[in-house]
């Protein structure tokens, strides 16, 4: 079974929790949604060699998830001390 969370990427040390981390699926076993408002119709065929026309236009499915850690922008900004960047929040 999967970890909760992303332990294996961090390889056991909070040290490599920096940006651009990438959790792999195999690590973490998350999944995402995806969804299709245009699907095309297709032909489905069944091991017993049954055949149907799928004419469905919308549908979902869900697929393995890979993911890469970052920082905001904003975030980013505040470590930096950099504040030109903080300036747009001046009223």
């Amino acid at each position: 079974m999967f970890q909760k969370n992303g332990a294996v990427a961090l390889k056991n040390d909070i040290n490599n929790f920096k940006d651009n981390l990438l959790f792999k699926f195999e690590d973490t076993g998350k999944n995402m949604l995806i969804y299709n408002d245009e699907q095309p119709t297709i032909e489905v065929v069944d091991y017993q060699g049954n055949k149907e026309i799928i004419n469905q236009k919308t549908g979902a499915c869900i697929v393995p998830a890979t993911y890469e850690l970052n920082k905001s922008f904003e975030y980013s900004s505040f470590l930096d001390d950099n504040s030109e960047a903080r300036a747009i929040y001046k009223e």
